[in-house]
């Protein structure tokens, strides 16, 4: 995790200082730490008292903090004198901070000074030139090139060149506008925000400067760092929170929600390829597949009523095709190869006028058959560019890089649990100009396509779980493919087994599908799990209610096999040892099960 220190006076209310940016660390993602230059007695009507740290104890909170948890970036608030000056600076320098954002509260917007001028002087000698980034406004500003300003920009320019740091002039155009100028290695950028109608305003520079901050320390640029602040602080004041007898604090913690909502977003839309308003969030890859099935296929009625499916396609699939059977559409469901593999003859010859969605799988949950999605989306656009096409990539994703874009693919379905985030959360891709009815009704979140208070810390895990599994994707990936074949080549010296599906590089790199003879796979599957094994027969969605498997009929599987087959599923967390471990086991369970199996 990301870190963030702000080193500022107290402010006991909450609304300024330390409580404030500690708050605005938090919600934008940072862990955030604290040295306390002073404290104060104040409350929303005004200060009534101050107690500075000394030196030394200032000193001592940096030491601690610089040793222990390094901080990825600096906020500096207010500090009033000289010598706790001259301390920070000494300690930025030892410990070379970075991403040092210094916030030069020297003159209020009303023009009256806030600290002495040997303190102001101090300031400007030892601090500006360690600074990433200045955030004066416009009398803080005029203090520091010694006159009016008649042009922000010159004004700028001229700061920076001064103090080798690039500077954020608050409220640019006119006083307390809501516009910021950022000047940077000879860039000028207008930061153009809008002007909230909220006399509630405490803290408003503290919460800026942290916030930026707590951007730099994430990995932003300067000017990502700045324009995502912006939206920070309008939604804080936007907010309304109004408490207090004076001008009163913004409600720093509006945007948890939203800030955990949007990286995940973010995440998706970067993995992807797409957009973030195309990034919806469900309950798992279930209710994804029925949103995406039942939502285009109502919703584009007029056009058609025939739908197409693989016929090996995962229960959410297959049980939604046999509801939507019941309300009134025609469900073609497309055989496979002996692979698992659909045929793209049989898509082309059963695609006709009243076609509106067409649904395959990017990767079987049983086999480890991968399609070929792109051939046959392509196929489907090539014979009538409004028919949408859907991707259950509950199996794919986390494996294979998937650009629906370059897919040509409208929906796209994704689970949490399947990459190690948590269950109860999925995805789906529903690209801007597919038409779609809510089957879930309620507040009207998710722009009314999924109602429901949105599961934060669910969508925080999967967005989390997401950026995680694509880390080093292809060595993760390599390693799976390894485990794969040399658990293949082991399972091979059992007699009266069989590998079902492919098992080359053109299959899943993580799913094994193996026939046993003549032991029934609910007793396989015990016996292992007793040995700390734990794998699934047919679906694992629906392992516990055993039944003959669709897919294994569909590839047509020996009738041996169809009552004795087991699916073992790899991780990147897997390891060979764990590979030979079972191996060894399976070698001694078979031979003994079979004994006792009746004939």
């Amino acid at each position: 995790m990301k870190t963030a220190i702000t080193i500022a006076g107290s402010d006991s209310s909450g609304g300024a200082g330390i409580q404030a940016d500690i708050k605005t660390m938090i919600t934008n993602g940072v862990y955030a730490m604290s040295a306390i230059t002073a404290l104060t007695a104040q409350n929303t009507t005004g200060v009534t008292s101050i107690l500075n740290a000394t030196p030394e104890f200032l000193g001592q909170e940096l030491d601690s903090i610089f040793t222990d948890i390094y901080p990825d970036a600096v906020k500096i608030g207010m500090v009033s004198d000289k010598e706790l000056i001259k301390v920070i600076a000494a300690k930025l320098r030892q410990y070379e901070a970075k991403n040092i954002v210094v916030d030069p509260v020297m003159v209020a917007t009303s023009g009256a000074k806030l600290i002495s001028d040997d303190a102001a002087d101090t300031l400007k000698e030892e601090l500006f030139p360690l600074a990433s980034v200045l955030t004066p406004n416009i009398p803080e500003a005029e203090e520091l090139i010694g006159r009016k300003i008649t042009s922000a920009e010159d004004a700028a320019k001229e700061i920076s060149e001064k103090y080798h740091c690039a500077v954020l002039c608050k409220g640019g155009h006119n006083l307390n506008d809501a516009n910021d100028l950022l000047y940077a290695d000879g860039v000028y950028r207008w930061f153009n925000g809008k002007r909230i109608d909220n006399p509630n305003t405490h803290g408003t520079g503290c919460t800026l400067s942290s916030a930026i901050a707590s951007n730099l320390a994430k990995g932003f640029s300067l000017e990502e760092s700045v324009e995502r602040a912006k939206e920070y602080i309008s939604g804080a004041l936007a907010a309304m929170l109004n408490l207090g007898k004076g001008s009163g604090p913004m409600d720093h913690g509006f945007a948890i929600k939203n800030e955990y909502i949007k990286e995940a977003k973010e995440t998706f839309a970067k993995l992807l390829k797409v957009q973030e308003k195309a990034i919806f969030f469900t309950s798992g890859g279930t209710e994804s597949d029925n949103l995406a099935l039942i939502g285009a296929a109502k919703a584009n009625r007029r056009a058609g009523n025939h739908l197409i499916a693989s016929g090996i396609e995962h229960p959410a699939i297959i049980n939604t095709m046999r509801y939507l059977e019941e309300e009134g559409f025609r469900v073609t469901f497309l055989p496979v190869d002996r692979y698992g593999r659909i045929s793209l003859d049989a898509l082309k010859d059963a695609l006709c006028e009243d076609t509106i969605l067409v649904s395959v799988m990017y990767v079987n949950n049983e086999v480890g058959s991968v399609q070929p999605i792109q051939e046959a989306a392509s196929m489907v656009k090539a014979y009538n560019k409004n028919i949408l096409f859907h991707v259950d990539a509950v199996q794919g994703f986390g494996k294979y890089h998937i650009y629906p874009k370059r897919l040509k693919v409208d929906m796209c379905s994704i689970s949490g649990h399947k990459i190690h985030g948590p269950k109860g959360i999925g995805v789906l891709y529903i690209d801007e100009h597919v038409k779609i009815k809510p089957i879930v009704f309620g507040g009207e979140q998710q722009k009314n396509v999924r109602s429901g208070t949105e599961n934060v810390p669910g969508i925080a895990g999967i967005g989390l779980a997401a950026k995680m599994i694509y880390e080093n994707l292809d060595e993760k990936v390599a390693a799976m493919r390894a485990m794969k074949e040399h658990f293949i080549e082991g399972v091979k010296q059992i007699p009266d087994t069989t590998i079902h599906g492919l098992y080359d590089e053109t299959s899943a790199p993580h799913i094994i599908s193996v026939g046993f003879a003549g032991i029934r796979s609910e007793v396989l599957l015990h016996a292992l799990e007793d040995k700390g094994i734990y794998v699934s027969s047919g679906s694992a969605c629906a392992s516990n209610h055993p039944q003959i498997s669709g897919v294994l009929k569909g590839i047509g599987a020996g009738q041996q096999f169809l009552d004795a087959t087991l699916r073992f599923s790899l991780s990147e967390f897997n390891t060979m040892e764990e590979i030979d471990y079972t191996l060894d086991t399976l070698y001694n369970i078979v031979p003994m099960l079979r004994k006792y199996t009746r004939h």
